[in-house]
C-alpha cells in the first residue's frame, strides 16, 4: 500500500471548525499492481478513528469510480485546499477532476442534503450548526453547476428557510447547467492506467 495523498475534509476545509472539532482526513492509496493482477489486492475503503481524527482511506480505483459518478464526498476529498500529503500523481488527478466536473454531481449533493436533513430532524438535533453544514454543500454544488468552479466558503446564521431556498436554487442550477451530464472518463482511466504501470516495477 502506498499513500499518494492526504487532505483535510469536514469543518476544517470550510473554515467552520472550532477548538473541539474532530479532524476528518481523506486519503488515497494504491495497491501494488502485481497484487491487483494476481487477485490478492482488496481495493476497498478503510475507516480509522484515533485520538479525535477520522481517516477515510480509499484505493485509487475506488476514487476514480466515485469521481465518475459525481460523488460529492470524493470531489471534496480530492479538491480540498487543505493538503497534508501530495504527489505528482495526486496533483494531476486534481487537475483532471477540476477540468471534468459534470452535472451528475447534483444527484449526490441533493441526496446528501435531503438524507442529512431528515436524519437531523428525526433525531431532534437540527441546530444552526447543522443548517450551516447543509447549506455549505448546497452552495458548493450550485457553484459547480453554474460553471463557476470550486470554492470552499464558510456559512453562518443558517436556518431552515434559507436551506430550502438553497435547495430550490440547486435544482434550478442543475436544470440550467451547461456542464456535460457526466465527466469524460478517458483522462481518469488514463491516469489510473499510468498509476498502475508505475507501480508494476
Amino acid at each position: 500500500m502506498k499513500i499518494i495523498s492526504e487532505t483535510v475534509i469536514g469543518s476544517h476545509t470550510w473554515k467552520m471548525n472550532h477548538k473541539d472539532s474532530d479532524i476528518d482526513i481523506f486519503q488515497i492509496y494504491t495497491d501494488p499492481t502485481k497484487s491487483i493482477l494476481n487477485g490478492t489486492a482488496k481495493k476497498k475503503s478503510y475507516f480509522i478513528q484515533k485520538d479525535g481524527v477520522d481517516i477515510a482511506r480509499h484505493e485509487a480505483e475506488k476514487v476514480v469510480g466515485m469521481l465518475l459518478q459525481g460523488n460529492i464526498n470524493f470531489i471534496v476529498g480530492v479538491l480540498s485546499p487543505e493538503i497534508n500529503i501530495s504527489s505528482n500523481e495526486f496533483e494531476l488527478l486534481r487537475i483532471i477532476t477540476k477540468e471534468n466536473l459534470a452535472k451528475n454531481c447534483y444527484h449526490s449533493i441533493h441526496g446528501c442534503a435531503i438524507h442529512n436533513q431528515m436524519k437531523y430532524e428525526k433525531a431532534g438535533k437540527i441546530t444552526e450548526k447543522k443548517w450551516n453544514q447543509l447549506i455549505r454543500i448546497l452552495d458548493f454544488g450550485s457553484r459547480i453547476l453554474n460553471d463557476k468552479g470550486v470554492k470552499f466558503e464558510p456559512v453562518k446564521n443558517g436556518f431552515k428557510e434559507l436551506y430550502l431556498e438553497k435547495l430550490i436554487y440547486l435544482d434550478a442550477s442543475y436544470k440550467l447547467s451547461h456542464l456535460p451530464e457526466k465527466p469524460n472518463p478517458r483522462p481518469f482511466r488514463s491516469w489510473l492506467l499510468d498509476l498502475r504501470l508505475q507501480n508494476l516495477k
